[in-house]
């Protein structure tokens, strides 16, 4: 999907459209007159009548208005953000309060800690969704291109702000997932070879068409906005053109999490999701390194938990294990590592036929036990490095700042422990942890983010086949511990559980989030409106639930209680993978995977299935994936 995204302080006049976002609506007049540098003289006097005549009392939130200038018609759209007084005064105090404070960062919009709060939030996400339908609204006039007139980025703090929020909701409400349609504009359907360059990998972007003005045919989208700021100061257009790039950046990564969540089962095997990060990495020139570890090799390893949940699957649908690391002023940057029979431990290829994509889904499970709960924290045996002055060179490749997992069942039939028909297509977006997971990172090396993150993505089919996974199995886990497979459909936590073993043992003094689609309890608990989180560390939880609470991507927690360890207790083996007599799946999934990683490491379980699909109360986001857990990420580690 191709965007282009321009900042300067003029208008473009190739765009015949201008969208002017406003607070106040009873002010249009004077910002008008203002905006368009009007005086009250005898040569503006007719083109000011005619902008009183067009200016009605309505309770539309978005007005058109058409004023002629130079012999053409230039059409102004006007959205207002419609505030009760209580929220502009709430809103306006609120910046006041925070101007007077020390900035944190140079980025203008970037909000204080102070700021950081539920209140706040909710009202940026009420201007996102306004520009998520101002967005909706010049679709409908089949605009493809318009400047966009913002208000004082760094005059005012709070016109900065509302900037930002209302650029996000506009550029998130753009994604759509329509390759496999068929109804579109023969243009829309072919690549064009001058599109974005950035944009021709991404699964289910297209091209652009080129400019064509500001109207489209039908099915073309909108493609290019100018942002066009009052501060008139080139090295200020300058610093705000690279935030809104960065934004942008963080909205792809949105885009990527959607399109790998979008996509069909049968294409998006653990081999194609690889494939798929793969082929962003090297067409962004991305700077991380990847490696892979294919089924055979997860087998000598011992993740036994991890392969037995792709066992009833095809080859290329097996077990998986996806690892991406992002370390800044590395001299490394990017390069591929796969490991398996066929290659040693050292080969570097950018294309292993050995490596696998694919994703993890769990939302709709009919086992109310089907819950995920992974964390991390800074182990208290591992030596601090050293201090120097530049602060990004603490950062060594044996200690990131952060460990992500991600659960990455590509599709999910319930394995043995089939699933019921309703709503069984749901199940490709199982992958939803790993999307998130992937995709942030990629965001997050390409804004060139100061703390070190190392991704870790265990992939799989979870079906029926010869070698499938049988109830009553006991597996040997990477850390030791047996399993007793009671339910094959509450295999989400199986992948994690090795993978956090993992991430302990080679990361120890990370601090670690899982995010998983793990349980239907998590779907039914929450009804779609809020993430579930579960932690040992409760300094973690809050600055888990701040994060969610200003992004509106609420986390709400689930308490960590260790006297349900004896629900999970097994006749056969040292634990089992559900709980017999508990039907709080929520809480025993996070325990279950508590087992598999050490008390003093901070880690947090995120169980992500209601809000991960068909989160439509936002205006921004589709009918089916919403990439939940990515914003929410920038937040936080940012």
């Amino acid at each position: 999907m191709k965007i282009n995204l321009e900042c300067g302080s003029k208008l473009n006049n190739k765009y015949k459209t201008t969208i002017l976002p406003l607070i106040e609506k009873e002010n249009i007049l004077p910002y008008l007159k203002k905006f368009l540098n009007l005086q009250d003289s005898k040569s503006n006097k007719k083109m000011i009548s005619d902008l009183e005549k067009q200016i009605k009392p309505t309770n539309n939130l978005s007005t058109s208005l058409f004023i002629e200038l130079k012999g053409e018609t230039y059409h102004l759209l006007l959205s207002t953000i419609d505030f009760k007084k209580e929220e502009t005064s709430q809103l306006k105090s609120l910046v006041k309060v925070s101007s007077k404070k020390k900035e944190t960062s140079g980025k203008k919009y970037e909000t204080s800690e102070d700021l950081k709060n539920e209140n706040f939030g909710a009202l940026l996400d009420h201007i996102r969704n306004r520009g998520a339908e101002t967005y909706k609204e010049c679709q409908s006039n089949k605009l493809i291109a318009a400047n966009v007139a913002m208000m004082s980025h760094y005059n005012d703090k709070m016109n900065g702000l509302i900037n930002i929020a209302f650029l996000e909701g506009f550029l998130l409400a753009m994604y759509s997932f329509d390759k496999y349609k068929t109804n579109k504009s023969s243009k829309s359907d072919k690549k064009d070879k001058g599109g974005d360059k950035e944009d021709k990998g991404d699964k289910g972007y297209k091209g652009d068409k080129g400019d064509k003005g500001d109207k489209g045919d039908k099915g073309d989208k909108m493609t290019n906005l100018h942002l066009v700021f009052p501060d008139n100061n080139a090295s200020k257009i300058k610093e705000i053109d690279q935030e809104t790039k960065d934004l942008l950046i963080k909205i792809k990564s949105v885009y990527l999490a959607r399109d790998l969540s979008n996509e069909p089962g049968s294409s998006l095997s653990p081999k194609n999701f690889i494939d798929t990060i793969k082929g962003f990495v090297s067409l962004h020139k991305v700077p991380v390194s990847i490696e892979v570890i294919n089924t055979e090799q997860l087998k000598k390893m011992g993740m036994n938990l991890m392969v037995s949940v792709g066992n009833g699957s095809r080859p290329d649908y097996q077990s998986h294990f996806l690892i991406i690391k992002y370390f800044p002023n590395s001299t490394k940057t990017t390069g591929t590592k796969t490991t398996g029979t066929k290659t040693t431990k050292k080969s570097k290829k950018k294309s292993n036929k050995k490596s696998d994509k694919e994703g993890d889904n769990n939302n709709n499970s009919d086992n109310n036990d089907n819950n995920n709960q992974e964390g991390g924290k800074k182990s208290k045996k591992t030596k601090k490095k050293k201090s120097t002055n530049n602060e990004l060179s603490k950062k060594s490749k044996g200690n990131p700042d952060y460990v992500l997992l991600g659960k990455g069942v590509t599709f999910d039939t319930g394995g043995i422990s089939i699933k019921k028909s309703r709503d069984l297509h749901e199940m490709k977006y199982d992958m939803s942890g790993a999307a998130v997971v992937s995709s942030f990172i990629l965001g997050h090396a390409k804004t060139k983010g100061k703390e070190s993150v190392v991704a870790l993505v265990p992939l799989a089919e979870n079906n029926i086949g010869p070698g499938a996974t049988l109830p009553g199995d006991i597996i040997k886990s990477y850390n030791g511990k047996t399993v007793e497979i009671l339910n094959t459909d509450a295999e989400g936590r199986l992948l994690l559980a090795d993978a956090l073993s993992y991430a302990e043992e080679k990361y120890p003094n990370a601090k670690m989030i899982d995010l998983a689609t793990l349980t239907g309890a998590q779907d039914n608990f929450s009804c779609g409106n809020f993430s579930n989180v579960m932690t040992r560390h409760k300094d973690f939880a809050e600055q888990i639930k701040t994060s969610g609470d200003f992004i509106q991507e609420k986390m709400v927690e689930t308490p960590y209680m260790p006297k349900f360890e004896k629900y999970l207790e097994s006749n056969t083996a040292d634990i089992a993978n559900i709980a017999r007599k508990c039907s709080s799946g929520l809480i025993t999934s996070g325990i279950f995977l508590s087992q598999f990683i050490s008390k003093d490491v901070v880690w947090a379980h995120l169980d992500i299935a209601g809000p991960a699909w068909k989160q439509t109360s936002k205006k921004y986001n589709q009918k089916e994936s919403s990439g939940v857990g990515v914003r929410f990420l920038f937040d936080l580690i940012n």
